[in-house]
C-alpha cells in the first residue's frame, strides 16, 4: 500500500535521495497520489465491470428486466469510485508520512481498514435514508461510501445524494492533498520522528 511503501522509503533512507532530486516535492507527492490512483482505477474497474456482468445475468431472467443503468449513471459512479480511491490515497500518503517506519506503519492502515468495512457493513444492514441520524452523517463523511451506495442510489434514481457526495469527495481530495503537499514541503516528511527525539533530549 502507499502507507508501507512511503514508510519503507523512510525507513531505508531512500526518500531523502529522492527529495534531493532537482524536482519539486509537491510533483512527487502528487505522482505518488495518482500512479496509485490509476492503479487502483484500474483493478476496480475490473471489478465492477465482472460484477455488474454477474448481477445482471442473474436478473435478466426475473420478469425479464435487468440493471439499466444509463450513461450518466456509468459517468457518476465512476466520478464517485475515482475520487474515493483519490481521496483514499491522500489519506495513506498523509498517514504514511507519519510512519516512522514499516512496522508502525502497519498499524496505521488498521484505520483505513476500519473506514471501509463501516459503510460496506451499514450498506448491507440497511438503505442510507433509513440510517438513524447521526449514523447517517458518520458514513456521509467516509469516503469509501459513496462509491458503495451509488449503484444503489442510481438504480432508484437518488442522484441529489449521488451528486452530493461526489461534491463532497472533491473537497475532501482538495483539503487532504493540500495539507499533504504542505507537509511534505517541510522537514517533517524526513526528520518529524528524530527531531521529536532531540526535543525530548534536550528537555531532560
Amino acid at each position: 500500500s502507499l502507507i508501507s511503501s512511503l514508510a519503507l522509503e523512510k525507513e531505508n533512507k531512500t526518500l531523502e535521495t529522492l527529495l534531493t532530486m532537482p524536482v519539486k516535492r509537491e510533483h512527487i507527492a502528487l505522482a505518488k497520489i495518482v500512479g496509485s490512483a490509476i492503479v487502483g482505477l484500474i483493478l476496480a474497474g475490473i471489478y465492477m465491470a465482472g460484477f455488474y456482468s454477474y448481477l445482471n445475468s442473474l436478473t435478466q431472467n426475473v420478469q425479464g428486466m435487468g440493471l439499466n443503468f444509463k450513461a450518466v449513471d456509468f459517468l457518476l459512479m465512476g466520478s464517485s469510485l475515482f475520487l474515493s480511491i483519490l481521496a483514499g490515497l491522500s489519506l495513506c500518503m498523509l498517514l504514511g508520512m507519519m510512519a516512522k517506519d514499516y512496522r508502525s506503519a502497519q498499524l496505521l492502515t488498521f484505520p483505513i481498514s476500519i473506514l471501509a468495512l463501516v459503510p460496506m457493513i451499514a450498506n448491507m444492514i440497511m438503505d442510507f435514508s433509513n440510517l438513524p441520524g447521526v449514523l447517517k452523517v458518520i458514513v456521509f463523511l467516509i469516503p469509501f461510501s459513496h462509491p458503495i451506495m451509488s449503484p444503489k442510489l442510481a438504480f432508484y434514481g437518488d442522484y441529489g445524494l449521488i451528486v452530493s457526495g461526489i461534491l463532497y469527495l472533491l473537497i475532501f481530495s482538495i483539503v487532504t492533498t493540500v495539507f499533504v503537499f504542505r507537509i511534505f514541503n517541510s522537514d517533517y516528511v524526513v526528520l518529524g520522528w528524530q527531531r521529536e527525539k532531540r526535543l525530548k533530549f534536550f528537555s531532560r
